[in-house]
């Protein structure tokens, strides 16, 4: 009996300290800081694609500097979490020439985005839907 009693201590005890210990975000090299607002010019369209001061925002502005939508594309697209709780849009730019055959509907046009936590895809010009395309 006396040896289960301290045995029963002995796992407490354990229990106790395991569970003081906290969980960190997991972050690499591959993290990127978020910088702020940002936007990129679509040459062809004339469109502008910026990335609100919040991040996690994109909005499609017209030539004549008309809103055409904003979408919240990591929460539109239920993207599961990865790496970090907040990710933020870092980097909004063409498709490179991989993504260009990897998306699912290879005739619309797309721009590329990136987030904090390495996550990345596409967002249709057209309708700002996201098509996640993978994480590193």
């Amino acid at each position: 009996m006396r040896k289960s009693g301290v045995l029963l201590l002995v796992l407490l005890a354990l229990g106790a300290n395991v569970s003081a210990v906290q969980a960190a975000p997991y972050v690499t090299h591959f993290s990127e800081p978020f910088r702020g607002p940002q936007g990129y010019f679509d040459q062809p369209s004339g469109a502008i694609y910026y990335v609100e001061s919040d991040g996690k925002h994109l909005a499609k502005i017209e030539r004549n500097g008309r809103p055409v939508w904003v979408r919240e594309p990591h929460a539109d697209a239920q993207v599961e979490f990865y790496r970090t709780p907040d990710p933020k849009i870092v980097g909004v730019g063409p498709l490179t020439p991989w993504m260009l055959k990897a998306v699912q509907f290879p005739k619309h046009r797309y721009v590329a985005i990136r987030y904090s936590n390495s996550q990345f895809g596409v967002v249709d010009v057209e309708t700002g839907r996201f098509e996640f395309l993978g994480q590193d």
